[in-house]
């Protein structure tokens, strides 16, 4: 692994950058590109600038973890790249793609390459697993049935498909999320904090 700051020039927390080496980069193009991402939430005395400048790229076929400590940005730069949320100021770009399109477009985009793995999982209480997961293929239009029930046995939690998660422990809860965020197959995954809950085996 190659460590490096991202590049967030006024930042006084930077997050940390941990990029895999696994696959050869050199000719591989770029699949997402943040550049001079601003962010701030609040007004006057309330305001927290939280992205002051922020850029970074990532490849296809890339791994890359970003640590830091609590408030230094990563939920928000996470919740930015996934298309969830909008920047102040800067430009992200998917696949070639200007990403700030009219809203309808992004929400398609997100739907149709984005996976996400929220932070506290956003499992609709009253649905089971299954039925999680098949909400989140049918808002994208997606028939692939097969591949949920693979990944529900790959990830330890076929037992659970027809629980709640209120009957689920939080490490179950956690791999159902990173079932729903696969199993459409989406071109670059997102995951906030995505193994906080799993023991060592998991």
């Amino acid at each position: 692994q190659r460590k490096s700051a991202i590049h967030n020039p006024q930042s006084a927390i930077l997050p940390t950058l941990y990029r895999s080496r696994r696959t050869p980069m050199t000719a591989v193009p770029a699949i997402l590109v943040a550049d001079s991402l601003f962010k701030a939430y609040g007004r006057g005395p309330a305001r927290v600038e939280v992205l002051r400048g922020l850029g970074l790229s990532v490849r296809k076929g890339e791994f890359l973890a970003v640590m830091g400590p609590s408030g230094c940005g990563k939920s928000t730069l996470l919740h930015l790249l996934g298309l969830m949320d909008t920047p102040d100021a800067g430009r992200i770009v998917f696949q070639g793609q200007d990403t700030n399109v009219d809203p309808m477009v992004r929400m398609m985009m997100r739907r149709r390459v984005i996976g996400f793995v929220f932070q506290r999982f956003n499992l609709l209480g009253e649905l089971s697993a299954a039925d999680n997961v098949s909400l989140s293929l049918r808002v994208r239009a997606v028939r692939d049935a097969g591949r949920a029930d693979e990944l529900f046995e790959r990830l330890g939690v076929a037992h659970v498909r027809r629980r709640k998660p209120g009957q689920m422990s939080i490490g179950e809860q956690q791999r159902v999320a990173v079932v729903r965020a696969l199993a459409h197959r989406p071109e670059l995954l997102l995951a906030d904090e995505p193994t906080g809950n799993l023991d060592s085996a998991n």
